[in-house]
């Protein structure tokens, strides 16, 4: 016997639901490491490590300097680019900052509000020349992103600095402050 709406002459798919699965027939679960690189969750557990409420987002130093970024990173920031996140550097130019600083971006400006780019710090660590090239094997990707903002190649003797951010804006930062007159 057929279900479905009697006055209608549509047609009518009936798809059948797995209580895991959806309205899919298979699929693996799986975790990817990068974008060449998938792991089966096959025999991993999930562990709670996460709060169940988190502090209100926390705004560090409000630095009065902006950064100097080469063009290849200020024009995709400029653009609303969310994909990029992390900046590369052998030479120390970010070891002034810190995690949940916000600087602004050095000869850019958004282009709708017509203020400075601003990118709060939310991770930092430095990694080996060496430990970076052996990454390379699992994610060959890196070489351009991290060479492009290096402007040359990484040696095993470098120490790379890797600063990840998020794009910010003056209103967040207003209201982390609890004011509305702190401006960069």
């Amino acid at each position: 016997m057929k279900k479905g709406m009697r006055d209608s002459n549509s047609l009518i798919i009936f798809v059948d639901f797995h209580d895991t699965k959806g309205p899919f027939y298979a699929f693996a679960e799986h975790l990817r490491i990068n974008e060449h690189r998938r792991e089966s969750v096959e025999g991993l557990k999930r562990a709670e490590r996460f709060p169940k409420t988190f502090d209100s987002p926390r705004i560090g130093t409000l630095q009065e300097t902006k950064l100097k970024v080469s063009q290849r990173v200020a024009r995709p920031l400029a653009a609303g680019n969310v994909s990029l996140n992390t900046l590369y550097d052998v030479e120390g130019h970010f070891d002034f900052l810190e995690v949940a600083d916000v600087i602004a971006i050095e000869g850019v400006e958004s282009r709708l509000e017509h203020e400075p780019i601003l990118i709060q710090m939310t991770h930092k660590r430095t990694m080996s020349g060496k430990a970076f090239l052996e990454s390379l094997l699992e994610d060959p990707s890196l070489t351009h992103r991290v060479e492009g903002q290096v402007g040359r190649e990484v040696t095993e003797h470098d120490e790379l600095r890797i600063v990840e951010f998020k794009r910010t804006y003056q209103w967040a930062v207003d209201r982390a402050r609890g004011s509305d007159t702190v401006t960069v």
